[in-house]
């Protein structure tokens, strides 16, 4: 009897590095269960990479919407957090909306935290992996960021993860990328030495998919210099 390939779940599957995740592992023999707000993104990614991809739509700040994608799974061998929203303003400056702020916290904390809680059991039985994407605005204090607030967050969330679920034979990871070239990055910033995110991407498939005889708990990736990407 084949054995069917090993299965993942990606969330924030439509954004810039959640995309490079996607196509990386479903290139690597995954079965890829992709998932965003964005329904006809998510259709159309499944229809470019062909099979071995699921699209399901959820809105991760909608606790009905996880159990909802909960109840679609069966099996999975790796999870990647990646769904994640950022903030144009300070705590002192702007006029952005406090209901911006509200989704940031709940896409980035809330969404990331109810992905790992729902789909927990699948991966203890797989004795599989979680990777949760956070940053490396999530290691200092950014004056007035709340970004790099939810990304501490994401952080300290992995780490609580990592204590309880390791004893079930489960890797949990927190993958902290500096600056990638995505559509996220302010114009203000692109002339910064950036990462790809395929390259962001490739060093999660290798985490997710490497014989470790070690926890790998927490990996920083920052650009260097001298990689910039040319314009």
């Amino acid at each position: 009897m084949k054995r069917p390939p090993p299965c993942c779940l990606i969330t924030g599957a439509t954004g810039g590095l959640g995309r490079a995740v996607v196509e990386a592992f479903h290139s690597a023999g995954f079965h890829t269960i992709v998932t965003s707000r964005d329904q006809a993104a998510l259709e159309h990614l499944a229809e470019r990479l062909g099979g071995r991809v699921t699209p399901i739509a959820a809105d991760l700040r909608e606790p009905a919407d996880v159990r909802r994608l909960a109840a679609g799974l069966d099996r999975l061998d790796v999870v990647v957090a990646g769904a994640g929203r950022t903030v144009r303003d300070s705590f002192g400056s702007g006029d952005e909306p406090l209901e911006d702020w509200r989704d940031a916290v709940l896409v980035n904390i809330f969404g990331t935290a109810a992905i790992a809680r729902v789909t927990l059991p699948l991966v203890a039985a797989a004795r599989g992996t979680m990777v949760l994407v956070g940053s490396v605005t999530g290691r200092a204090v950014v004056p007035g960021d709340l970004y790099s607030v939810t990304k501490h967050g994401v952080s300290a969330l992995a780490e609580a993860l990592r204590l309880e679920a390791e004893a079930a034979g489960v890797q949990v990871c927190v993958v902290q990328p500096g600056l990638i070239d995505t559509p996220m990055v302010s114009l203000g910033r692109k002339t910064r030495s950036m990462m790809t995110p395929e390259a962001v991407a490739a060093e999660i498939l290798r985490l997710a998919t490497g014989d470790h005889p070690f926890q790998v708990s927490e990996i920083v990736l920052r650009p260097l210099p001298a990689r910039q990407n040319p314009r």
